[in-house]
């Protein structure tokens, strides 16, 4: 399908910028003239008004139509972007305010794309919500400012424009199509109006505001001599690096540096969190106490993912420390990744977590999770495939259930139990003989025949085969008590 313009719907809003400032966004209305649509497979056209003056004033305005292929119908989309940064998605539950919803069909991710506003030097706009303004953040405190864009193959940053600009990031796995030019998951392109989007059946422009000026945010910049910048570097490169203290021990600066000294979880969200060992030195209860306030406060940006994840991994080891998950490991052996996930959304620390991940993804974006932590901490999977899959626990696991008292426990646990009663006993075995029969064991201890229910501390008789035949019970057991798994 192709929509063909006969001029320019909306003037640049950046021709009135000063290049040597950073410029937002205004909001206003979006004005343009009644143009065709053509149908190339039906060879219809339909009349369509794209943009247009709007009830509601935004910063951006994505206007078309949604095709349903399976039943040709067509339906009008009109999305204004009113907050900055702008997600967009199929449309779902959600706490985000940020977030606008394209409609309800499956082929557009809960989070497919984002809209943003940023400068060349690096800075980004953001809605207050206290203020319900702007407000621009520079390189330094944004939060995306020091991250470089990932732009489509062929461009660089040098291609971005001088003046402040509109960005779309494909976060979803699905493509997205910016005037027939692919952008793929984690890409960015630079949007300008009347741009043409093109996102699974969804065909959009994206239109800007032709009624308002650009608001300039001047800053303030610190200037450096060049003598002092060369002192600087030089004394730098001569400074050795100290060794880590007693107190730390292995643990490297960054960590150390990221422990948190904080007393909130406000302030702990303000350290720079890049990658998830950041967060190895912070308590448990923090992370959950950060995971609650920024669920609460609508948000989910990279950050915060990287702080459900490390509350992933703690919650995977804390169910192989849990007697509930112990005990049918050791029994069958191993347990399946539902019975982790139930043990761990029943948890009375865990359980309001487990909402709020559900929140902000998709149910298998959450297993998938689960699954990459249940490695990363030293599970290890069966042989089996699909629901026949089962975990056994990582060997480093302290166990706190009593092997003891398990008839049918792996044959793992049973050769190290028999090796410590055989290390405490001083009695000496003979190996007896088996009758014509072979119904009657007999086993001499001491020179004195006993029958053949002694105690296992002392009984070697077929241990090879009693082994082979654990393995036969443990897959006979193993196989009836299996769990679906995705």
């Amino acid at each position: 399908m192709e929509v063909v313009h006969k001029k320019p719907l909306v003037e640049d809003p950046n021709h009135h910028q000063d290049a040597a400032v950073p410029t937002m966004p205004g909001s206003g209305k979006m004005v343009a003239e009644s143009t065709p649509e053509k149908d190339v497979t039906n060879k219809q056209q339909i009349s369509l008004d794209m943009g247009g003056i709007q009830a509601t004033a935004a910063f951006a305005l994505l206007d078309g139509i949604q095709h349903d292929l399976g039943s040709g119908k067509r339906e009008r989309v009109t999305v204004p972007i009113t907050r900055l940064p702008a997600v967009l998605g199929r449309s779902h539950d959600t706490k985000d305010p940020n977030f606008f919803g394209l409609g309800t069909h499956k082929a557009v991710s809960r989070n497919h794309f984002k809209i943003f506003y940023r400068d060349a030097q690096g800075g980004t706009v953001e809605w207050d919500e206290t203020k319900s303004k702007l407000e621009y953040q520079d390189k330094k405190t944004g939060e995306n400012a020091s991250q470089k864009l990932k732009l489509t193959k062929g461009r660089t940053e040098a291609d971005l424009p001088t003046h402040g600009f509109f960005v779309l990031e494909c976060l979803g796995k699905n493509p997205i199509r910016v005037n027939n030019e692919k952008v793929e998951q984690g890409e960015c392109m630079v949007l300008e109006s009347e741009d043409k989007l093109r996102i699974s059946s969804y065909m959009l422009y994206f239109l800007l505001p032709m009624d308002s000026k650009p608001q300039i945010h001047k800053l303030q910049i610190a200037t450096t001599s060049p003598k002092t910048k060369t002192a600087s570097a030089n004394s730098s490169k001569k400074r050795p690096i100290p060794a880590p203290s007693s107190d730390v021990g292995a643990t490297s600066p960054k960590k150390a540096n990221l422990a948190p000294a904080v007393q909130s979880p406000a302030e702990a969200l303000e350290l720079p969190i890049t990658q998830q060992s950041d967060l190895d030195l912070f308590p448990t209860e923090l992370l959950l106490q950060m995971m609650e306030k920024v669920v609460t406060a609508g948000i989910w940006e990279r950050k915060h993912q990287i702080i459900g994840s490390a509350i992933t991994l703690r919650a995977v080891k804390s169910a192989s420390e849990a007697p509930e998950i112990q005990e049918p490991a050791i029994k069958n052996p191993g347990v399946s990744r539902q019975d982790l996930m139930d043990w761990i959304e029943k948890s009375d620390k865990y359980g309001e977590w487990v909402k709020q991940m559900l929140s902000n993804m998709e149910p298998r974006s959450y297993v998938a999770a689960i699954t990459k932590s249940l490695l990363k901490s030293g599970w290890t999977r069966t042989d089996g495939q699909g629901r026949y899959v089962r975990w056994k626990l990582p060997p480093d696991t302290k166990i706190v259930v009593d092997v003891k008292e398990m008839p049918n426990e792996s044959t793992d646990i049973k050769k190290e139990t028999k090796k410590v009663k055989k290390a405490d006993t001083k009695a000496d075995t003979t190996l007896g003989k088996e009758s014509d029969t072979k119904s009657d064991t007999s086993i001499i201890v001491g020179g004195e025949q006993k029958e053949d229910n002694v105690a296992p501390a002392v009984e070697k008789i077929g241990e090879e085969d009693k082994e082979e035949e654990d393995k036969e019970d443990g897959s006979v057991e193993a196989s009836a008590s299996m769990d679906t798994e995705d």
